[in-house]
């Protein structure tokens, strides 16, 4: 089974920056509390310590009404389905 170190263009931080630029949030700990995550989870993502879940990406947009389609490009997941 690949892991996301075998997606070298998979990249959790961008979908984060591009998240905070749309709703207009200032850090890390701003995107945690609009969105409701601990600030830890929020920089093991950005440090790709953890992988973004499938729950992550619900949250995200049922929050935000962004696709998860959209969400999956934003962070560059070219994946079909999720292992």
């Amino acid at each position: 089974m690949k892991t996301h170190k075998d997606y070298p263009a998979y990249s959790p931080s961008d979908l984060l920056d591009r998240l905070m630029t749309l709703f207009n949030l200032k850090n890390d700990l701003s995107f945690s509390k609009k969105f409701g995550f601990s600030p830890s989870h929020i920089s093991k993502l950005r440090h790709k310590k953890t992988v973004i879940s499938p729950n992550f990406l619900l949250r995200i947009h049922d929050t935000s009404q962004i696709s998860i389609s959209e969400l999956k490009k934003m962070m560059k997941d070219k994946r079909k389905y999720f292992s």
